[in-house]
């Protein structure tokens, strides 16, 4: 897995309190609010227009959501920039990007969006983040409620949340930086309920027109090999928890990568474990772009890849504490 800015790109395309956190009134509205947006990621079907701001980029995209039965299905297509579209059936994305002749397929292994887990996990967030009320907005033409969440510590970031008053869904997010700055936003410029979505809604445009040379990259799990016992992660900040382990095959890379997803319900980090290559050499790579903070370290005949959309000390932190069981801390030269 190449640190790139493509990587960044695809990347942003899925323990118990030490201490009792006061809750009063605003904070209990809060989280009322935040229960809300959960079950409308969970149980709303819609479609509309949103940019995607992050430093001097201004990305728009259309979206397509259904929710049918136990099925999520979601179309997105770039509407500025390089072509791209991305298919979600379920837990496999589908991303065709036809300026690199590629098709890049994941499966993504037990991720339940945040939104939609969220209710479970209240009592986990409300110790690492502070909750508030802001005023009412306007968000594509619809009243909105802002909720503010402040990070209780430096290992990760905040946010302004921009809900819609008569169903919850959230329209508008600003991640915010150490200062209270925004560093990310995505926002709707048009936001639409729908009754029912068509089939032709969800048929990705790329498919119909990829040609065999393209390349496909499809990453699949690896069942006849554990990642549980080769890798550990011995250090996180805290209210982080392993959300997702496994191994995956690609077609584009020397072998197998090792795949850990960290999450602490808001934020959530990447960690890949793969043989590095010949051209790779022992220096330290850090890219920032945006919110998203990724960090590579070359180790003996292995590479460490930490991104996500936290500081750049917390994913620096994170790979250098990434352990082989047999040969020790992956540490920083």
């Amino acid at each position: 897995m190449k640190l790139s800015t493509r990587s960044l790109a695809m990347y942003s395309l899925i323990i118990l309190p030490s201490a009792a956190v006061h809750a009063g009134p605003n904070t209990e509205q809060s989280l009322q609010w935040l229960s809300r947006m959960a079950q409308a990621a969970s149980t709303l079907s819609y479609e509309g227009t949103f940019v995607y701001v992050h430093q001097d980029a201004v990305e728009a995209m259309r979206i397509v959501h259904k929710v049918s039965g136990a099925e999520n299905l979601e179309r997105l297509v770039s509407l500025n920039g390089s072509m791209r579209e991305v298919v979600r059936k379920n837990n496999i994305v589908t991303c065709f990007l036809p300026n690199n002749k590629q098709v890049v397929v994941e499966q993504q292994h037990n991720l339940v969006p945040f939104l939609a887990s969220l209710p479970g996990r209240i009592d986990k967030v409300r110790s690492y983040y502070e909750f508030d009320l802001g005023d009412m907005d306007r968000v594509a033409g619809l009243r909105a409620q802002v909720v503010l969440v402040k990070p209780r510590d430096q290992y990760r970031f905040g946010y302004r949340l921009w809900l819609d008053e008569r169903t919850g869904m959230l329209l508008k997010s600003q991640m915010l930086n150490e200062s209270g700055q925004p560093i990310e936003q995505i926002m709707f410029t048009s936001f639409n309920i729908l009754t029912t979505v068509p089939d032709q809604m969800l048929v990705p445009e790329g498919k119909q027109h990829t040609p065999n040379a393209w390349i496909t990259d499809e990453k699949l799990p690896v069942s006849a090999m554990s990642a549980t016992n080769e890798w550990r992660i011995s250090w996180l900040p805290e209210g982080f928890e392993m959300s997702a382990k496994h191994m995956r095959n690609s077609s584009i890379t020397a072998g197998p990568i090792h795949h850990f997803l960290i999450s602490d319900g808001f934020a959530s980090v990447s960690v890949f474990v793969e043989r590095r290559t010949v051209q790779e050499n022992n220096a330290l790579t850090e890219v920032k772009k945006g919110a998203i903070s990724a960090f590579s370290i070359i180790s003996g005949d292995f590479k460490v890849t930490t991104v996500g959309e936290v500081p750049m000390p917390t994913v620096k932190r994170i790979a250098q504490s990434v352990q082989h069981q047999s040969a020790g801390v992956v540490s920083a030269p």
